[in-house]
């Protein structure tokens, strides 16, 4: 990502832990249409010199992202696989968006999540197997898209879910 690395005016080092974090964001924003988001608290915090912590959406505790909440801001694109190595995530929501292609199984690797709210988007694909290893989330709701297959019974493992919303999909 060229802007990361030529007109980030933060110009972070290559071991500064923040690099990663702030890349990640920046991939959400260039793939997810960025530009075309709806909100111009959004347009005009994203991309700028401060911390990305201060990005709208992005909410840290000791300087590491634990939510990110995009809800109803019309991100496109698709979610980027990057996305689980952001593993102080707690929570992602991500719902009422244009958000298309598939759940990337690195969704797996974050390993603190206890809520993923994708719904209403246009996501397609089958559930990835490495979500059903998420031991601490509590609410899983990816209904109204066009995800289809067959349920994993790996859905078990989800021992600490009280809220699991599904339907409106191409499930079996």
């Amino acid at each position: 990502l060229s802007w990361i690395t030529r007109s980030d005016e933060r110009q972070l080092s290559a071991d500064n832990p923040s690099l990663l974090r702030r890349y990640i964001l920046a991939l959400i924003y260039f793939e997810g249409g960025g530009e075309e988001w709806n909100t111009q608290e959004t347009n005009l915090s994203y991309l700028t010199s401060t911390t990305e912590c201060n990005w709208h959406g992005v909410y840290c505790s000791n300087d590491a992202a634990i939510i990110l909440n995009l809800t109803s801001t019309n991100v496109g694109g698709t979610i980027p696989s990057e996305i689980g190595s952001l593993t102080s995530l707690q929570v992602l929501n991500l719902e009422k968006n244009s958000i298309s292609g598939s759940i990337p199984e690195s969704i797996g690797e974050l390993s603190l999540l206890t809520y993923l709210d994708l719904d209403r988007n246009k996501i397609q694909g089958t559930i990835p197997e490495s979500l059903f290893g998420l031991k601490n989330l509590e609410w899983l709701d990816i209904d109204s898209n066009n995800i289809g297959g067959t349920i994993s019974p790996e859905i078990q493992n989800l021992s600490s879910i009280q809220v699991m919303s599904l339907f409106n999909n191409e499930l079996e």
